[in-house]
């Protein structure tokens, strides 16, 4: 053996268990994986082997056949019953070269049989060549899964661009009422797909893979058009994200241009506002004029931050302000303050989910301007 440790001939990183009942033995095996570069743990039983094991960072093991208690072979069955170890490199050593001994050993599940005596140098080969064909498979196995994954998502993708071609998707309406005379002032467009897929879901979903924009202007344009068939001049609350407007404001300018009506932007409330400068900067260039409205204040990242940085038309209140409302002085005195705030602030106080005549009831007693909800109206098709 020379006097200098060289590199193991895999780069993998971890440690060679070394397994053998005789300390001798044992301090001969790291010596010899020592002066190859590699590092090294010696456990006198197999129960000690699979305690070490079960801690991480084993490369391989150099494994006596002749233990107390478990036996080597024993310990390979162990090993190749569980699956992080199913294929960890094992090299079993045995004074026995019967051929019956060679055949027990390998069924059993070891990578190799090594005869004592060994040659050093042929002991470390041996190990080296079993870690280069693991992680081969294990770059095969790794590159398999990513063609796996990757072929899911242009499958997920193209179904999804089906749904944006063929316009697999319906919009609906539900009206926003004045909770002062309970007339209707105007409409939130929503999407419910052919495949009754969640929107919340389907849209995550579309953005996550690329097509976030190409299905909200689709679906856009198709809210945009059905809603030539609603009565009066109300206003029309189209949900966006602020990605969409920022980045496809031209887009998003020609999908809305067949409007008939006064068309409200309604940020959505699941994506964080990055720059408000830039949206400020993108509805600023709507002509007509657009106006907007936030979006579920009180949950996901829609604040009241978004009422001071962005000015909007609309605050809309999530839900779960307004669900028992009328039980709860707490939230009645939260939506008094946020309704003193917005006449202040300028922009009017929609209440999200109103379904009860006692929570509408008591949101008209805290001067709520808007409401919408099952009460007041469901989502129905034109």
């Amino acid at each position: 053996m020379s006097d200098a440790p060289r590199t193991p001939a895999t780069e993998s990183p971890g440690t060679v268990l070394l397994v053998d009942d005789d300390p001798a033995v044992g301090r001969l095996l790291e010596l010899v994986f020592a002066d190859a570069g590699f590092r090294t743990v010696v456990a006198g039983s197999a129960e000690t082997a699979l305690d070490t094991i079960g801690r991480g960072g084993i490369l391989g093991v150099v494994l006596d056949n002749r233990l107390p208690g478990m036996s080597g072979t024993d310990l390979i069955r162990v090993l190749r019953a569980q699956a992080h170890t199913s294929t960890l490199p094992v090299l079993l050593l045995s004074a026995d070269d019967l051929l019956t001994s060679r055949v027990g050993g390998m069924e059993a599940g070891a990578t190799d049989y090594v005869v004592k005596p060994f040659e050093p140098a042929d002991l470390v080969a041996r190990f080296e060549a079993h870690l280069r064909t693991a992680a081969t498979w294990a770059d095969r196995l790794a590159a398999q899964a990513l063609t796996a994954a990757d072929e899911e998502v242009e499958r997920r993708r193209a179904d999804l661009f089906a749904v944006v071609a063929n316009r697999a998707f319906l919009p609906v309406f539900q009206p926003v009422v004045s909770l002062a005379d309970g007339l209707v002032v105007g409409y939130e467009a929503l999407t419910r797909f052919a495949d009754r897929a969640s929107p919340q879901q389907r849209f995550t979903e579309a953005a996550s893979l690329g097509l976030g924009a190409e299905l909200e202007l689709a679906t856009v344009e198709a809210a945009i058009t059905a809603a030539r068939e609603l009565r009066g001049e109300r206003f029309l609350s189209l949900n966006v994200s602020a990605d969409l407007i920022v980045n496809h404001g031209p887009s998003l300018q020609d999908a809305i241009a067949g409007r008939d009506r006064d068309v409200v932007l309604e940020l959505t409330e699941h994506e964080a506002v990055e720059d408000y400068e830039s949206l400020r900067a993108a509805l600023s260039r709507f002509d007509p004029a657009v106006e907007l409205s936030v979006d579920d204040a009180g949950a996901g990242f829609a604040s009241l931050r978004h009422v001071v940085m962005l000015e909007p038309a609309y605050v809309k209140l999530d839900r779960s302000w307004i669900t028992g409302i009328d039980a709860d002085r707490t939230r009645q005195a939260m939506v008094a303050g946020l309704s003193h705030f917005a006449r202040q602030a300028c922009c009017q106080l929609v209440a999200e989910g109103i379904e009860t005549e006692p929570e509408l009831a008591t949101l008209a007693g805290l001067d709520v301007d808007l409401g919408q909800g099952y009460l007041l109206g469901a989502p129905a098709a034109t």
